[in-house]
């Protein structure tokens, strides 16, 4: 922080809480004692500074501290307006700071305790990963779920054309019909080893991309 040209320096506690200011001797100019929700029990020092509380904004005038979404009032030890995230914050009561569980956590965004917001993104983001994975492997199916019928018809095709102009002395519907066999097995074969290929190389690839995603999400699949 920079003051009238004067240089100090933030000393927070675990919560983020500003405990002190120090000049660039080390020396504490300010030093400041909340107890569990807040209240300033005991202060020292004569430096500005709003930044006390979990590291949020004091108004001296109204004695609140700005949360972002909202105030936050120590002396009750609730905010003063409803959560805007209703029950998705996770507490059925709208007002309540950190579940009243102040001295192990903390709330930045005035929206819900850190760490209930960090694991609601952690799920979210786990949720994003596997929906992606399961879309690839969907539109994997639809476009190969029809090749080895693909391969059966053309080697009916081909097999029936091949025969018939094999043996065109003797006729050309008993070869075309043998063709068309033989064509029809070696399709079928064909098609089913490329649907297999197909299949098991997309879900590789898939697999890959979901263990990208979750290690981005900060976990991993085995």
């Amino acid at each position: 922080m920079l003051r009238s040209g004067t240089t100090s320096y933030y000393q927070a506690d675990g919560l983020g809480s500003l405990t002190s200011l120090s000049n660039t001797s080390g020396a504490l100019a300010n030093t400041y004692t909340y107890d569990s929700f807040g209240n300033l029990v005991a202060s020292s020092g004569s430096l500005v500074n709003s930044f006390r509380y979990a590291g949020r904004e004091f108004d001296l005038e109204t004695s609140i501290y700005y949360y972002r979404a909202r105030y936050y009032d120590p002396t009750a030890g609730h905010f003063i307006s409803e959560d805007p995230l209703k029950f998705f914050g996770g507490d059925v009561d709208f007002y309540r700071y950190v579940w009243n569980s102040a001295v192990n956590s903390r709330d930045a965004l005035g929206l819900s305790p850190d760490e209930h917001l960090r694991s609601v993104e952690f799920a979210n983001c786990q949720s994003r990963a596997v929906r992606r994975y399961n879309e690839t492997m969907i539109e994997t199916e639809r476009g190969i779920q029809y090749t080895p019928l693909k391969n059966i018809v053309t080697g009916i095709v081909s097999g029936a054309v091949s025969g018939c102009l094999f043996d065109v002395e003797t006729g050309c519907l008993p070869r075309a019909a043998v063709g068309a066999a033989v064509g029809a097995v070696g399709g079928a074969v064909e098609g089913i080893l490329h649907y297999s290929f197909e299949e098991v190389s997309a879900a590789i690839r898939a697999e890959r991309q979901l263990k990208k995603d979750l290690a981005a999400c900060g976990c991993s699949a085995h």
